[in-house]
C-alpha cells in the first residue's frame, strides 16, 4: 500500500472538485436576479427606487433602470440582463451542466478500461481547462450554456479519480479519502457562499478557478502514474511494477519497495509466465444486463437518484427560499462537509451499508419536513443543514 502517504493525491482531491463543480455548486449565485432600481420615464425628476419586479416586468419600456451593484451578486444575470422574460433562460444553465455530465459518462465510461485511467483523466482535465478559459471570455448567455455542457462533460474526471483512489489504496484509507474528495465539493459551496458575500467579483473567481485547474493538470501529469491494478489486469506486470516503483519514489519508500520485490521475485516470475486469459469488455449498456450485477447496480442507481432529487432539488432553489441566500448555502454545504467526513470514519467502523441506510433515512426525513416549514427561516436553515 505504497500510496497511503501520497500528499499529491490529497492535493488533487481538493483541486478537481472545485474546478469542475463551479457551475453546479455556484448555480444559485451565478443566476440570482440582480437588484434593480428603476424610475418611470414619464417622471425623470423622481428618485430611483428598488423595482417591484412584477410591475416592472409587465412593461420594461416604461422605466429607466440602474443596477444596485452593492446588493446584487456579480453574476451572469447581471452581466447579460437575465431578468423578466430573459430570466427563463437561467434554469437551463444547471440543466446544461448535468446533461453534459450524463453524456460524459455515456461516452467516456468504457475508455478507462480500454486505454487506462490516466489518459482519460488527463483528457477530461484538458476539456475542463478549455471550459474555464471560455467562462472568462464568454460573449453571451448561450455561449455560457455551451460551456456549462463542457464543464458537466469534464466532471467524469472525478469518477476516474475515485476509481484510481479505490484501486491504489487499502480499503481502510480509501473510505476516508473518498469522503475527503466528496467533502471538498461541499467545501466549494461554503467558499462560494463567503466569497460572494464578501468579495463578490465573478472575474477574480474565474481566474482563480482557471489557475487551480492548470495546477491540477500539472500535478497529475508530473506525479500521477497509471493504476497498477489496471496494468496488471492487462497482463502488463512489468509496467505495473514500474508504476508502483514511481509511487514508492514519490513517497520516499523506494528502499522498502525494492525489498518487497526481492522477497516476492519468485511469485512475480510465475505470474509473468501464466497463460493470458481472454478479457471481456463491456459497454455501459451491457453492464445492466449482467445478472450477477443487476441487483447491486439498480439499487445503487436508485439510491443516488433520490439523493440527487433531494439535494439538488433543494439546493437549486436556494435563491428562492426564505432567508439569506448566502447563509442558506453555507448551512447546506456545512452539513454536507460534516456528513462526508463523519461517514468516512463511521463506514470504517460500522460498514458501508449501515451508514448509507442511516443517512438515507435522515435525508428523506429532512426533504419531507422542508415542505411544511418552507416559510420559517430558522427551521428551513436547520433542514437545509440536514
Amino acid at each position: 500500500n505504497f500510496i497511503i502517504e501520497n500528499k499529491i493525491l490529497i492535493l488533487i482531491v481538493i483541486f478537481l472538485p472545485f474546478s469542475t463543480y463551479i457551475i453546479a455548486a455556484g448555480y444559485p449565485y451565478l443566476t440570482n436576479v440582480p437588484v434593480i432600481n428603476c424610475q418611470l420615464k414619464e417622471k425623470p425628476d423622481s428618485p430611483f427606487e428598488q423595482c417591484d419586479m412584477e410591475e416592472f416586468c409587465k412593461d420594461e419600456s416604461k422605466y429607466n433602470i440602474k443596477y444596485d451593484y452593492k446588493k446584487s451578486v456579480d453574476n451572469y444575470s447581471l452581466k447579460y440582463n437575465l431578468y423578466c422574460s430573459r430570466g427563463k433562460l437561467c434554469p437551463f444553465l444547471n440543466s446544461s451542466f448535468f446533461f453534459g455530465a450524463v453524456i460524459g459518462v455515456v461516452i467516456c465510461a468504457n475508455y478507462p478500461d480500454k486505454i487506462g485511467r490516466l489518459p482519460v483523466l488527463k483528457f477530461l482535465m484538458i476539456i475542463n481547462i478549455f471550459a474555464q478559459l471560455n467562462y472568462l471570455f464568454s460573449i453571451n448567455f448561450y455561449h455560457i450554456l455551451l460551456i456549462a455542457f463542457l464543464s458537466g462533460f469534464a466532471t467524469y474526471c472525478n469518477s476516474v479519480l475515485s476509481l484510481m483512489i479505490v484501486e491504489t489504496m487499502d480499503p481502510i484509507w480509501s473510505g476516508l479519502t473518498m469522503s475527503a474528495r466528496s467533502a471538498s465539493y461541499g467545501l466549494v459551496g461554503i467558499i462560494l457562499g463567503f466569497y460572494f458575500m464578501l468579495i463578490n467579483n465573478l472575474n477574480i473567481l474565474l481566474w482563480f478557478n482557471l489557475i487551480i485547474s492548470c495546477a491540477g493538470y500539472y500535478i497529475v501529469h508530473k506525479y500521477f502514474v497509471e493504476s497498477p491494478r489496471w496494468l496488471n489486469s492487462q497482463n502488463m506486470l512489468d509496467e505495473a511494477i514500474e508504476a508502483l516503483r514511481k509511487m514508492a519514489m514519490i513517497n520516499n519508500s523506494l528502499e522498502h519497495f525494492e525489498t518487497f520485490l526481492e522477497v516476492n521475485k519468485d511469485i512475480l516470475h510465475e505470474s509473468k509466465n501464466e497463460i493470458k486469459k481472454v478479457k471481456h469488455e463491456y459497454n455501459i449498456v451491457q453492464i445492466f444486463q449482467l445478472k450477477s450485477q443487476q441487483y447491486f447496480i439498480y439499487n445503487l442507481m436508485y439510491i443516488w437518484f433520490f439523493i440527487t432529487v433531494c439535494f439538488y432539488g433543494n439546493f437549486s432553489a436556494l435563491n428562492k427560499n426564505k432567508g439569506n441566500l448566502f447563509l442558506n448555502s453555507i448551512f447546506t454545504y456545512t452539513g454536507e462537509v460534516i456528513s462526508e467526513m463523519c461517514s468516512g470514519i463511521l463506514a470504517n467502523k460500522f460498514g458501508r451499508v449501515r451508514v448509507t441506510e442511516i443517512l438515507s433515512y435522515l435525508g428523506g426525513f429532512a426533504f419531507i419536513i422542508s415542505y411544511f416549514i418552507q416559510n420559517n427561516k430558522f427551521f428551513l436553515s436547520v433542514i437545509l443543514f440536514l
